[in-house]
């Protein structure tokens, strides 16, 4: 393999490890959220509960201590955003629990998890990351996943003017020689000398 397909095999792999942060974000509350609630059911405080159920993001550290600084700083992103999730529940659980707030709270809570994922996802898309520019580490961006296609050479205009100018000069020679069958003496001697200079009096 080249190295152009080394680079891309590189570049699909990095792409990859850093979608699937946002993948693991996606589907991680079909595993926190039942966490959650075995742990509620056992009597363990609410602090407890939420915080151990957010051990599963955990999982992110593969990707927020990967080898590829992209890949690393979306792994941290990740975590950020688990973090967030985790800090509200936290929150909500401590200060205001309450079952009229509880709708409000789940709503919010699917509103960070549906925007953070889409925004997490646009920008693996872009070969951006907005984590990676806050600390000053963007430069580079964003990534371009796949190689610039070289510019396609324009079609050369010197056989459209080659055909244009042998369809002037065929014409030129029917015009000769229609004066030559039927013009008066003088014409079809003037026009014998023309074809003759264009080379063309081997037609007699």
């Amino acid at each position: 393999m080249d190295s152009d397909g080394l680079n891309q095999l590189k570049l699909s792999h990095m792409k990859k490890s850093a979608r699937g942060v946002y993948r693991w974000l996606w589907f991680s509350p079909l595993l926190t959220i039942p966490t959650l609630a075995l742990l509620l059911f056992s009597d363990m405080s609410i602090t407890i509960a939420v915080l151990g159920s957010a051990l599963w993001h955990l999982l992110l550290l593969r990707q927020a201590l990967a080898k590829h600084t992209f890949v690393r700083w979306h792994g941290r992103q990740g975590l950020l955003l688990a973090g967030l999730r985790t800090a509200f529940s936290l929150v909500y659980g401590l200060l205001s629990y309450d079952e009229e707030g509880l709708a409000l709270s789940i709503l919010i809570l699917i509103a960070i998890w549906l925007v953070g994922n889409i925004w997490g996802q646009d920008q693996v898309a872009r070969g951006d990351c907005w984590l990676m520019r806050v600390r000053g580490q963007g430069d580079g961006l964003p990534l371009k996943w796949s190689p610039v296609a070289p510019a396609r050479p324009q079609p050369s205009a010197e056989p459209s003017l080659a055909r244009l100018a042998e369809a002037q000069r065929r014409a030129e020679v029917a015009d000769l020689l229609a004066v030559f069958q039927i013009g008066d003496a003088a014409s079809r001697s003037k026009a014998l000398e023309q074809l003759k200079s264009m080379g063309e009096v081997e037609v007699f």
